[in-house]
Formats: structure tokens, C-alpha cells, sequence
């Protein structure tokens, strides 16, 4: 860098506290000011002997800050307000968690206003810029397990937004295809959320329809207690990825007979680990603002964060009216249905 650059971060809970940790492992990168309604976690900066302006109001700090970079790290029903008053004041790149905002409508208006000031708007969803990702999706490109058919992902805990939204995004990017319905049962049961009753965001199960034949399915039911693990299904074999042990296989037909009619199911299969390493939210954040303060392709966009709330949201329009298929994008006259996930 030929010149400072000064980074602002609204939110300092444990997400927050990692984008401060990435920006600050950016040569030239000052972080100028931090903003978090929470006393207790502003004091988290002097505790740990870091400089910079505070502030309670993100109001207050786009009002009184000139920004380089911004990282939006509070929870889901503020992102779209802030980042939209951020590109109105002029600040030309945004670093918004996912997901991206708690209706389609607000993600429309995060979008619109990025595009009209010319702002670069990235999305975190982290796995998009992962090494391991990446080979993995030109791995199945390439026709190691045949040709693309399901992903299947299973996690305890619900959380469909904040959790399973992950899922949603991965199932975008390895495709390369877009979801064209849904079909959903969001969880009833009203478990607590653990970051406060004010939030809502149930677990659920369901079946995403792509436009490209490949078919998503999810379980994320309040009635699971199990590690998540994401399968990834071919004509001829399968990636079986689980992140919390570090542990991706990969198990295929033979080559020989890999023009074997696929009804004989029960031919033998190598079976091979995937090399990988265990995620590190932190280093994957500094490829993110790294890639923002280019002028290169942003590897998750808007587009990309509203394609993955679209697929939140249609599986509650789905519960909604009555588990049925719903085509995505959602009805325009759910546009505005907001659900208060984190």
C-alpha cells in the first residue's frame, strides 16, 4: 500500500473482535474507530491496549468518520440500515456479515445503494475464500465423482439463517447453479435464540430444487444434537466433508468402471482423504479485505448474499403456506417479510 488506509468495524462481539484481528495484520491498515452499543465490549479495546475512537452510536461514527473500509458486524436486522447510510456518506467498500440482511426487500436496498455510489459491497461468507473450496469445486468440475447430483447437509441446533445459510451459499458456488424453489418445515418448537429472545431464527428441514437438475437437501431440526457434515453427492461417488474435525474424504468408482450402468450400485469404491485444513476464520477475513481493497472480482457480492437470503427466506414462505413448493426468486409479495434472525 502506498498510503494509510483507515478501517472502521461497527460491532465488537466475537465476529467483531476477529475482523479487528484481520485488519489489523494489514500493513498500512489503521483501524480508525469501532463502534458497539455494549459498554462491556468497547471496554474490550482498552483491556487490550488498542487505540482507536469509540463509539455507541453507528450513527454518530458515519456522521463523524471518513472510512477506506468499513466491516458491519452486528447482528442481521441492522446490516442493511448501516450499510446503506455508509454508502450514502461515501464510504466505497463494505464488508457486511452474513447473512446479508433479514428481508429480501432491505437486501434489494443494500444493493441499490452500493451500486449507485459505486461502493464494493463483499458478503462473508468465509468458505468462498477458502483454498480448500475452491480446489474441491474444480476437483468435482473435473468429474471425480461423476456428474453433480445432491448435497445433503445435517447440523443440531437449528439456526437456519445463521447456521444452514453457510450451506445455502456453498450449494451457489460449487454448482455454479441457482436454486429455482423450495420446499420447507420450519422447527416449531421455540427454542431460546442464544443471542436473545428479540431474535428468531428456528431450525428447519427441506429441499432445494436447482436449476441445473442438482438437488439440496438440509436438516437442521431442533431435534438434532449432531456435529455439522455436509455430503456432496456425484453419479459415481462422494465428498464427505466435517469441518469440526477437520475430516474430507472422497470415494468413487473405480476407473475401470466408471462406464458401468449406474444401476450396479454396489461396485467397489476408492476411498482417499481430501487434503484440507481446519477453517481459520481469521485468515480467511484478511483474504476478504485484502480482496476488497483490490479492484479485482469480489468472490461474494450483494447478488450472492441475496441468492443465499433468497433461499432462507423461501424456506419460510414455504412453511408458511403450507410446506408447498415455492419458486425462487420468493413471490414479490413476500419481498417484504422480515424474520428477526442474527
Amino acid at each position: 500500500m502506498t498510503r494509510t488506509v483507515y478501517a472502521g468495524i461497527i460491532g465488537l462481539g466475537r465476529m467483531g473482535r476477529r475482523h479487528l484481528e484481520a485488519f489489523r495484520r494489514i500493513e498500512g491498515l489503521v483501524v480508525g474507530a469501532c463502534c458497539d452499543a455494549r459498554s462491556e465490549a468497547l471496554k474490550f479495546l482498552d483491556d487490550s491496549g488498542i487505540t482507536c475512537r469509540q463509539y455507541t452510536d453507528w450513527r454518530d461514527m458515519l456522521k463523524e468518520e471518513s472510512f477506506d473500509v468499513l466491516s458491519v458486524v452486528t447482528n442481521g436486522p441492522s446490516h442493511a440500515a448501516i450499510t446503506i447510510q455508509a454508502a450514502k456518506v461515501g464510504v466505497p467498500r463494505i464488508v457486511c456479515e452474513k447473512p446479508m440482511a433479514t428481508s429480501v426487500k432491505d437486501a434489494l436496498g443494500m444493493i441499490e445503494a452500493t451500486q449507485t455510489s459505486g461502493a464494493r459491497l463483499a458478503i462473508n461468507y468465509s468458505r468462498r475464500w477458502s483454498d480448500d473450496y475452491r480446489g474441491l469445486k474444480e476437483s468435482i468440475r473435473q468429474g471425480t465423482i461423476g456428474d453433480l447430483c445432491h448435497f445433503y447437509f445435517v447440523c443440531g441446533g437449528g439456526l437456519l439463517a445463521c447456521n444452514g445459510s453457510h450451506f445455502f451459499d456453498l450449494l451457489r458456488f460449487i454448482s455454479d447453479s441457482e436454486a429455482i424453489s423450495a420446499t420447507a418445515y420450519i422447527d416449531k418448537r421455540g427454542s431460546p435464540n442464544p443471542r436473545g429472545r428479540e431474535f428468531n431464527d428456528p431450525g428447519a428441514y427441506g429441499i432445494l430444487r436447482l436449476k441445473n437438475g442438482v438437488r439440496g437437501f438440509l436438516d437442521m431440526y431442533e431435534d438434532l444434537g449432531v456435529q455439522p457434515r455436509m455430503e456432496i453427492v456425484g453419479s459415481l461417488g462422494r465428498v464427505i466433508i466435517d469441518e469440526v474435525n477437520n475430516s474430507w474424504s472422497v470415494e468413487s468408482r473405480e476407473e475401470k468402471d466408471r462406464t458401468e450402468p449406474l444401476g450396479k450400485y454396489d461396485l467397489p469404491v476408492n476411498r482417499r482423504p481430501f487434503p484440507s485444513r481446519p477453517l481459520d476464520v481469521v485468515d480467511l477475513l484478511l483474504k476478504t479485505v485484502e480482496e476488497i481493497l483490490d479492484k479485482g472480482q469480489i468472490s461474494c457480492t450483494g447478488i450472492d448474499g441475496l441468492a443465499a437470503l433468497q433461499m432462507i427466506m423461501g424456506f419460510h414462505v414455504s412453511d408458511m403456506e403450507g410446506n408447498r413448493p415455492v419458486a425462487l426468486p420468493i413471490p414479490k409479495k413476500f419481498e417484504g417479510l422480515r424474520v428477526n434472525f442474527t
